[in-house]
């Protein structure tokens, strides 16, 4: 709804399908949106891999004010912008894709000056948008959601080439581990529960359920059970039988 409320899904839906990534982002925070914050998006946050961040939610707390989504900006479009009172949050939403733009700038040795980076990175171009809406009195924060598989990597490259904005904090969070988030909550109002249920199960049935070992999967055995098995002859036999090999022919 929130996707199609913005213009990310055509009105006759000839754009959506099960890898569109705007539409789950509308999903997801736009959900996250109808519960406390303790309950949702503080708790997303707060695994981010920011510490700073996380010290600010738990020393300082944050007091939500509006969250927007792909709000329009000449540098380019975060998928998610959170305004607090004391922070900017932006978030970067990845589903199956790669970065929108790269190039191959690398400002790991330093620059003289923070207005000599140029890049079309984009998440160097978000964190400069960032850092333009919190101003002089707010913290700056930029948030790559992604898959387990690519998540760190890109944060890790951006980083190493020294792309981010002085003033931004980069964080990551997989779709994978907000699922894990999400399944660990729980409410005394059953509306609430409600809305984690619902986005459990997309997450869930988008694949973001990780392998828990071969464990999970099996059966228990009833020690006092009864279990017969059955001898096949043909099958046996067949599986057994000389091959006929044709030395003419190619296999």
């Amino acid at each position: 709804m929130i996707a199609e409320i913005h213009g990310k899904i055509s009105a006759t839906g000839s754009n959506l399908s099960d890898r569109l990534e705007d539409n789950l982002t509308g999903d997801i925070f736009g959900s996250l949106r109808y519960l406390p914050f303790d309950l949702g998006i503080g708790p997303i946050l707060s695994a981010a891999q920011i510490p700073e961040l996380s010290e600010l939610i738990e020393k300082v707390g944050l007091h939500i004010c509006q969250v927007s989504f792909w709000p329009y900006h000449p540098l380019g479009e975060l998928d998610v912008r959170m305004d607090f009172d004391n922070a900017v949050i932006g978030i970067e939403v990845k589903y199956q894709s790669p970065l929108s733009s790269d190039d191959d700038a690398d400002y790991s040795n330093g620059t003289d000056e923070e207005s000599e980076k140029v890049s079309v990175n984009q998440l160097y171009r978000e964190s400069k948008i960032v850092r333009e809406l919190a101003g002089p009195d707010k913290k700056a924060f930029l948030i790559l959601v992604a898959c387990d598989s690519e998540c760190e990597s890109i944060v890790s490259d951006v980083k190493a080439r020294n792309l981010i904005e002085n003033g931004v904090e980069l964080g990551r969070i997989s779709w994978q581990e907000i699922l894990l988030i999400l399944e660990k909550q729980q409410s005394s109002d059953p509306l609430h529960n409600c809305i984690l249920g619902d986005m459990v199960a997309l997450l869930k049935r988008k694949g973001f359920e990780r392998f828990h070992g071969f464990d999970s999967l099996m059966t228990a055995i009833c020690a006092d059970g009864y279990f017969s098995y059955q001898y096949n002859q043909d099958l046996w036999s067949h599986l057994f039988a000389e091959p006929l090999i044709d030395g003419g022919s190619y296999y």
